[in-house]
């Protein structure tokens, strides 16, 4: 079992070194010989597999030959000359001073040439609350969704910031600690207010797909008309994002495949008016209507899903027309 306060020192300085949350979890896996495994980002769990700092040369041997690209080493200290030979033989790796090779779940990490600094230096280094990365999980998106959309919203209570997003009281206070540790609120209390705004919000989109969205996905469908959405009814609550949005918003983009936010009790109404029915299995439609859930609160008199959400859905799909439409989105609406 790694030391308690190195393994906690390599993982804080690896997520203060990739700006993605990091954290350690129970793991039951014959990678590891620890039960512990690492999430970084939204990624799934990589086994830790832990050794002593002077390892045997035979165990050390064994493990560049078996399953090393599979699960991260943890050591106190890795020399610059071990890292390279294990960056060689694809050997991931992880040390208390956040030197690491991770390239796992289209992780690419390398982090080269740190030093473990002293308690006392933290301490000096660090904001006044440690990051923690909860302002990135699925319930600090939702709240950094809401102080997005009206950033007056900082300088409200902890309950009023719960109840617009949705989250419990107890998860905002430390995800507000974690946002002001990263450097995206200033101040406190009532005087307290967003900064960074655009950075917070690239940061966003980029994880929203992967966080919350994809969890939340009802189903892939089609319909016989490319124009299928607007026949859909302005009595029922649902909102369209992605390529049919950014038309709607900007006048640019000939919209092909389609994304459609509704609760489950709507989709029939929306099914029939638009003439939608699922996809069968291995079918390639001329285009495609990905239907999911949303975590906010859908504005009955608005069919166009909010701006943050339509730039993340469209650079989530990596086509160069949905990037640029999103940049129109992201600097008409969201400065």
């Amino acid at each position: 079992m790694p030391h308690s306060d190195s393994l906690s020192d390599g993982i804080h300085s690896l997520a203060t070194a990739v700006q993605l949350p990091v954290e350690i979890v129970g793991l039951n896996s014959s990678l590891s010989n620890n039960g512990l495994g690492i999430i970084i980002g939204t990624a799934p769990a990589i086994p830790l597999f832990s050794l002593v700092q002077e390892a045997d040369k035979a165990e050390f041997g064994e493990l560049l030959r078996q399953d090393g690209a599979y699960r991260i080493v943890f050591m106190d200290h890795i020399s610059p000359v071990q890292a390279t030979k294990l960056r060689a033989a694809g050997i991931q790796y992880l040390d208390a001073s956040g030197n690491s090779f991770i390239h796992q779940h289209g992780l690419h990490i390398v982090v080269i040439g740190k030093k473990r600094a002293t308690v006392a230096s933290n301490r000096k280094q660090l904001p006044a609350e440690i990051k923690t990365g909860k302002a990135f999980q699925p319930a600090g998106l939702k709240v950094v969704f809401a102080l997005l959309a009206d950033h007056e919203l900082a300088r409200a209570s902890l309950r009023t910031i719960a109840d617009r997003a949705g989250v419990s009281l107890g998860a905002v206070s430390a995800i507000i600690k974690d946002l002001a540790a990263h450097e995206y609120l200033a101040g406190s209390g009532n005087q307290q207010e967003l900064i960074n705004a655009k950075k917070l919000a690239n940061r966003w989109t980029e994880l929203y797909p992967y966080s919350i969205r994809d969890k939340a996905h009802i189903g892939r469908f089609t319909a016989q008309a490319p124009d299928w959405w607007q026949a859909l009814p302005t009595d029922v609550d649902y909102q369209i994002s992605g390529e049919i949005a950014a038309l709607k918003l900007t006048g640019y983009l000939n919209p092909k495949d389609g994304i459609l936010y509704a609760e489950d009790a709507q989709l029939p109404a929306l099914m029939k008016a638009g003439r939608l029915r699922q996809l069968k299995t291995d079918e390639k439609p001329e285009f495609i209507i990905d239907i999911y859930r949303p975590f906010w609160k859908v504005d009955s008199a608005k069919h166009i899903a909010p701006d943050l959400i339509v730039v993340s859905d469209l650079l989530s799909t990596s086509d160069p027309r949905n990037v640029d439409a999103a940049r129109r989105v992201m600097n008409e609406y969201l400065d």
